[in-house]
């Protein structure tokens, strides 16, 4: 893990991402630590604790959060009541989708420190904390300091690696753009004229332009569309960039080793749906888009197809996936476009399959998905269970009417909706091995 130094890659380091936080209502008392942190290109928030200085929504990614235990408006306060208001205020800061974060109280009062962690622990608990002097204000603005801190907290997680790896990817993939955008931004030279500016903006319009181009030979005229055509094809270059980065620069930190473990079906399932299964709310009719159909005489076909007689599980669904290249969608003189309610739209591939909730052993999942015709996507987590869905490949056809009138319950990210996307094509034409085989006698 990069070091402020950066000479020891398995040290800890406070995060460069702008996710440091410090709450005091003497700024005199803290101007040294921040002022040093800034001198080792660690940005911070700096927050006087007043209510009205906090900001209006809570912020995401904080991961070391400095925070002091007496405020302006709580000194006189009791000991309860003091943490009640601190942990107010750390409310306001750290929301319940910002992760996993550390606290460094300003106190020796312990008592006090217990208090505040009472409150948070049910809503927002932090992964480990540390109590310390606050610093004087003669404190030295030089890199000690601030490495004399971080072992401090250092040797407060030695048992939470986790942590400070996700810390460290996290530096990573700020690294990693930063890298990016210099060398993408650099195609298009910035001279040093007074109109080097505008000339290097409407030279980066160009290639955005072309970009978009290069995507879709389609002539669109949204700036929107064009935009995010742009973006897709960056995107994808990016990856490669922190995929490199990661590779040479990201160490496992100390207190961090990979260790076989137990893992039961739901934990499973929900590490699946966040590696393979996209829930954002504004999905559409695109490559990877699941839908839950109501057809029973369908579903009830395909459950014949799929389970032997009287072997289906309960509350099966029937689902289709699209399976259209992305490059179709992309160009339209690859799509095929039908006439549905008056209107053109896209006459997708799909595929059809059934949802139902996950069987209680391997061997129950193994024999549904046995044979070249099945693609089994889970376990994975949704609604509260544990699920799974088969696909059929024998039923690969086309659709202009279904996704344009449902919309989508989830996506199967890139990686699954290509293998998905092969394997059926793999299915389309199958030539078989016909060779004959020795039998006993």
């Amino acid at each position: 893990m990069p070091s402020l130094s950066e000479k020891d890659d398995k040290k800890l380091s406070l995060s460069k991402n702008g996710r440091v936080v410090v709450i005091d209502d003497k700024w005199e008392e803290t101007e040294n630590l921040i002022k040093s942190l800034a001198r080792l290109g660690v940005p911070c928030c700096y927050f006087d604790g007043s209510m009205d200085s906090l900001p209006k929504a809570p912020l995401k990614g904080v991961r070391f959060l400095f925070l002091d235990i007496e405020l302006g408006d709580t000194v006189s306060a009791d000991n309860k009541s003091k943490a009640s208001a601190l942990a107010a205020r750390v409310l306001k800061i750290i929301g319940k989708s910002n992760g996993p974060y550390f606290i460094v109280f300003w106190t020796l009062h312990k008592e006090v420190i217990g208090y505040v962690l009472d409150y948070l622990r049910p809503k927002i608990p932090p992964v480990q904390y540390i109590d310390l002097e606050k610093p004087p204000r003669t404190a030295s603005k030089d890199e000690k300091s601030i490495l004399a801190l971080t072992k401090k907290i250092e040797e407060r997680i030695t048992d939470i690696g986790a942590f400070r790896l996700y810390v460290a990817w996290e530096s990573i993939l700020n690294s990693a753009g930063i890298d990016f955008v210099n060398n993408f931004s650099s195609l298009v030279p910035l001279d040093s004229s007074d109109n080097g500016p505008k000339k290097w903006s409407e030279g980066t319009s160009n290639l955005f332009h072309k970009l978009s181009e290069t995507y879709s030979s389609d002539n669109l005229t949204d700036p929107i569309a064009k935009f995010k055509n742009a973006c897709t094809l960056l995107n994808q270059s990016f990856s490669d960039t922190l995929q490199r980065f990661t590779q040479k620069k990201l160490c496992l930190p100390q207190g961090f080793d990979l260790k076989a473990g137990a893992l039961d079906r739901d934990v499973i399932s929900k590490i699946n749906t966040a590696l393979f299964i996209d829930f954002s709310y504004n999905l559409n009719a695109s490559t990877g888009a699941v839908f839950f159909i109501s057809d029973d005489d369908y579903k009830n076909d395909l459950q014949k197809a799929v389970f032997k007689k009287n072997t289906a599980p309960p509350e099966v669904q029937l689902c289709s996936v699209i399976v259209t290249p992305v490059c179709d969608l992309a160009h339209n003189d690859k799509t095929f476009n039908r006439k549905a309610e008056g209107k053109d739209v896209v006459s997708h591939r799909i595929v059809f399959g059934l949802c139902f909730v996950s069987p209680d052993t391997n061997n129950k999942i193994k024999k549904m998905e046995a044979g070249d015709a099945r693609f089994l996507v889970g376990p994975f987590w949704h609604e509260e269970k544990s699920k799974i869905i088969i696909f059929h490949f024998g039923t690969l056809s086309e659709s202009h009417e279904l996704a344009q009138k449902n919309t989508p319950v989830f996506s199967l990210k890139r990686e699954l909706i290509y293998d998905l996307q092969s394997k059926a094509a793999n299915h389309v034409n199958r030539l078989g091995n016909f060779q004959l085989k020795i039998t006993e006698k």
